[in-house]
């Protein structure tokens, strides 16, 4: 028997696969952030850099943050729905950049010169976030946290739902960020041949 492509017109199995894959990671991401898990903040203040996506406040831990750079060229990994928009090249390694507008709020983040990346350190690497901007660093004190349940959350990164100065910002979590869905993005596109540059 030969395995060749499919013809066209036909569905090419393995594709679909992988995006059902894709899909599974997203579902399994989606009842993570249904499941009400208890993350503990810190018991002393800490500092958060602020971003905006989509209109909405975030919040990062200024510990996983490595550096802002503006936008950059990027060799384009996963589909057109995927949140995983390409791969940076900082400093001599190859970073995954997440739009977050698309992973957070299903809008995908608008480039301009002076949009920014945030480079994290996640648990398993560095991976760099694609906002709209990035507002100012604030200092949060624990009791200023707020509980939330689990609907109040857009994200399954999404750990808590805290108050500064009145407003109310999601505070992300970059290693749940860097989850199922995007190591299967990233490892689909490594087996393909070439990625178109953006």
């Amino acid at each position: 028997m030969t395995v060749g492509r499919a013809a066209p017109g036909a569905v090419d199995p393995i594709a679909e696969l992988r995006r059902l894959e894709r899909e599974i990671a997203r579902l399994r991401n989606a009842m993570r952030a249904d499941a009400a898990i208890a993350i503990e903040l810190p018991e002393t203040a800490f500092s958060v850099l602020l971003v905006e996506v989509s209109g909405q406040r975030y919040g990062v831990s200024l510990e996983a943050v490595v550096e802002v750079v503006q936008v950059a060229r990027l060799v384009r990994q996963g589909s057109d729905t995927s949140s995983v928009l390409g791969v940076l090249n900082f400093r001599g390694s190859a970073i995954p950049v997440l739009d977050l507008g698309r992973r957070l709020v299903g809008d995908a983040t608008r480039i301009r010169l002076s949009t920014p990346i945030v480079i994290v350190q996640t648990a398993g690497r560095r991976i760099g976030l694609l906002c709209d901007r990035v507002r100012t660093m604030a200092t949060v004190a624990s009791a200023n946290e707020r509980h939330s349940s689990p609907s109040d959350r857009s994200d399954a990164s999404v750990i808590a739902v805290i108050d500064i100065g009145g407003d109310l910002v999601q505070l992300i979590d970059p290693d749940v960020l860097y989850d199922a869905e995007v190591r299967a993005t990233l490892e689909d596109d490594a087996r393909e041949p070439g990625g178109d540059e953006s």
